[in-house]
């Protein structure tokens, strides 16, 4: 299933109309995705986040920009997929991401290459568990992306969610702390 969602992409019929049993057939977007048009081709893409994750990526983020830092949320991480237009099983959107101290992103930016992003930041959901706490802590690790937050919604709390805080080292990521998002 997880390569499914990171490498399927339809072109459109050769008439560029897209009927109702073109669409009938497609195959079915796994939970927390959906078939969208984007330039001309009909790709997966992730459905809009709940206001919980929207809200603790603010959060987190907020606590960035309060340090001087750049910031932005739902951000490509680049690697030779997207550095090369294609798409392969490395292609990950970060739901927020903290630039290296002094690094200023041009406004078009959307994909930032792993050497000018100091933290990633992502928040769990129930169909996230593995693609955040396993998939992209190993590939954000062998990119070389210095530290990694991996955030979970606190038990009985409308806003606020548990930062598990790891560190690269020895190109492996280490758990060196938690924290409540509000505590920051």
């Amino acid at each position: 299933m997880k390569d499914f969602v990171t490498t399927q992409m339809l072109p459109l019929p050769s008439d560029g109309a897209l009927r109702r049993t073109d669409f009938d057939n497609l195959p079915e977007a796994p939970d927390g995705w959906a078939w969208e048009l984007h330039d001309g081709v009909l790709e997966l893409k992730p459905m809009p986040v709940s206001y919980w994750h929207a809200e603790i990526i603010l959060m987190l983020l907020l606590h960035w920009r309060a340090r001087g830092r750049k910031v932005a949320a739902e951000q490509r991480v680049a690697d030779s997929g997207y550095v090369g237009g294609g798409t392969t099983r490395n292609n990950r959107v970060a739901d927020g991401v903290v630039f290296i101290d002094g690094h200023v992103p041009a406004a078009d930016d959307a994909t930032h290459s792993p050497d000018v992003i100091d933290v990633i930041i992502e928040a769990v959901s129930s169909t996230s568990e593995d693609r955040d706490s396993v998939d992209k802590l190993a590939l954000y690790a062998e990119l070389g992306i210095r530290h990694y937050w991996i955030v979970r919604q606190s038990p009985g709390e409308a806003i606020d969610g548990v930062v598990s805080m790891y560190d690269l080292v020895g190109g492996r990521y280490e758990l060196v702390g938690t924290t409540l998002a509000s505590a920051l």
